[in-house]
C-alpha cells in the first residue's frame, strides 16, 4: 500500500475539509488515492474507508449544480492546467 502519511488519519482529513467556506481548491492526484484506496471498502472498520467515501463524493458533485450555476466540483488534470496557463 503506497504511503499516504496524514491522509491516513480520518480525524486529519475531516479537519482538512471541513475548512472552506465559499469555495474548496485541493490540488493532488486522484490516481494515486484510487491506487491507494483500490481494495479499501466502505466497511467502517477499514482505515481507508473514508478514503472511497471521499471518491465517491466527488463524483456526485461534479454531477451537481453548486449556487453559482456551474458544477459542485470539477476537476482539472496537470495538461488543462498548463493549456489554461497559456
Amino acid at each position: 500500500m503506497p504511503a499516504l502519511g496524514f491522509l491516513r488519519d480520518r480525524r486529519r482529513m475531516n479537519v482538512l475539509l471541513s475548512r472552506g467556506r465559499q469555495q474548496l481548491v485541493l490540488v493532488g492526484s486522484l490516481e494515486f488515492l484510487r491506487e491507494s484506496s483500490r481494495h479499501a471498502t466502505k466497511d467502517p472498520k477499514d482505515e481507508l474507508s473514508f478514503v472511497v467515501t471521499f471518491l465517491e463524493t466527488i463524483e456526485a458533485l461534479r454531477k451537481q449544480k453548486a449556487q453559482r450555476g456551474g458544477p459542485a466540483a470539477t476537476i482539472i488534470t496537470p495538461a488543462e492546467l498548463l493549456r489554461r496557463a497559456r
